[in-house]
């Protein structure tokens, strides 16, 4: 993937944001940690239950991505 790629998810990013200041900081980290949430649950079923649902953790890992660059936009940095 070319560094636009990156750019340009980033701004799609920042295009879904309704939040502001310290609400979207609390709102993106919080977002951040509950879908790490879910990925931790896909993997507990594949332990647990020997089930493999790679969609469903693909998606929730889309989930943490989205969130990961929301954060990066609420602190000002680059990711």
């Amino acid at each position: 993937m070319t560094e636009n790629f990156y750019d340009n998810y980033a701004a799609f990013v920042e295009s879904m944001i309704i939040t502001e200041g310290d609400d979207r900081l609390f709102e993106n980290t919080l977002g951040l940690v509950g879908e790490a949430g879910e990925v931790a649950e896909k993997i507990k079923k594949v332990v647990r239950d020997g089930n493999v649902n790679l969609d469903a953790i693909q998606k929730e890992l889309g989930d943490v991505i989205f969130y990961w660059y929301a954060l990066h936009g609420a602190l000002g940095l680059d990711p």
